[in-house]
């Protein structure tokens, strides 16, 4: 038996059931969360390998694939090179096949709008026809995002706190793309509130530029809290929970 095939029999006997699922079904594969696809040359950070049914593992496969690429839209903003570069051409590629509505490049009147709309001043210096901007087909992006954060709120929940999350519980998940930074105003003190900060590395390498998050759990752990990085493209918010009602009781308090 090899070194990698002794670490999977490893963890799958000290962690015996899917984290993804409830615990519904035995753990019989290794699911890397993020997804590998997400990193410069699959370099995933170390220790986030986590126990997975069989149709956990496979259901996410499409979505992460088109994360890989909304995730690198913003790369040159962390440090652009030849690499990069090569491997977001080649997810753009692999998404124009499979995925022709996914991204399209906005025309100049869709880019007055949106600094219209947003209430943002327009960049000094180069004409809006000129300046890099795409928009992204709304229903596969929601769809995919949505399924990949939750899917990873359930594993950064496991790691953390030690529990499953029940099927009976319940993830509140919000995300926006690097265009609508200015809309987390509101979030500051929520986001200042998780003192978390996990180390994230490979092989001595830090990766947070890639990947980072902060997060809080209660003490009974059963609920954690996550603001997640990735790159500089994408962050999302997201709060489990394994008893639903906690989001009731929240909006009666708010109301």
């Amino acid at each position: 038996m090899g070194e990698a095939q002794a670490k999977t029999k490893a963890l799958l006997a000290k962690h015996p059931f899917c984290c993804f699922c409830g615990g519904a079904e035995r753990s019989t594969t290794i699911d890397h969360q993020p997804a590998r696809s997400l990193f410069d040359r699959k370099q995933w950070p170390e220790g986030y390998a986590f126990p997975a049914c069989y149709s956990c593992n496979q259901e996410s496969r499409k979505h992460e694939n088109v994360l890989a690429l909304l995730v690198r839209i913003n790369a040159s903003s962390v440090g652009y090179t030849e690499a990069r570069r090569h491997e977001f051409q080649k997810y753009i590629r692999a998404m124009n096949n499979n995925f022709p509505d996914l991204l399209r490049i906005l025309t100049s009147n869709e880019k007055r709008q949106y600094f219209r709309n947003e209430r943002l001043p327009r960049p000094r210096g180069i004409g809006l026809s000129n300046l890099p901007m795409v928009g992204i087909g709304s229903d596969l992006a929601n769809e995919s995002v949505n399924s990949v954060m939750k899917k990873l709120l359930k594993a950064l929940h496991y790691r953390h706190t030690g529990h499953i999350l029940p099927r009976g519980g319940s993830i509140e998940l919000k995300w926006i793309t690097n265009a609508y930074l200015h809309t987390l105003k509101e979030d500051q003190e929520f986001i200042g509130s998780l003192t978390g900060v996990p180390t994230l590395t490979r092989n001595g390498t830090d990766l947070s530029s890639q990947f980072s998050y902060r997060y809080g759990i209660d003490l009974e752990k059963l609920v954690s809290a996550f603001v997640i990085v990735f790159r500089n493209s994408l962050i999302g918010i997201g709060i489990v929970a394994h008893d639903e009602r906690i989001f009731q009781c929240e909006a009666d308090q708010a109301s």
